[in-house]
């Protein structure tokens, strides 16, 4: 008699938690909105993470003084102009 008694718990106990599990769930939405959220996240991350990267480098020449500012955004200027004209490496036309 007790073997039967907890037979019948477990499958009461079980037919009650499949029930609850059935409808405790939500509607999923859809891969397309999820993907579409994950995108706009991450896109917010990375506007954010160059707005702090540009910030640290105002920091960074308000910090200096003129002479060494000016000498900085020169050496910039030229940096940009020097790379502008090089040639791209040979495995990106192969790519």
């Amino acid at each position: 008699m007790n073997a039967k008694l907890k037979i019948l718990l477990v499958l009461i106990v079980l037919l009650l938690t499949h029930n609850q599990v059935v409808y405790s769930q939500n509607s999923p939405k859809s891969s397309r909105k999820q993907d579409k959220e994950l995108i706009n996240q991450q896109r917010k991350r990375e506007k954010e993470a160059q707005k702090e990267y540009d910030d640290a480098i105002k920091l960074h020449y308000k910090q200096q003084g003129k002479k060494t500012e000016k000498r900085m955004k020169k050496n910039k200027r030229k940096t940009k102009r020097k790379k502008k004209n090089k040639r791209p490496p040979f495995w990106q036309k192969w790519f």
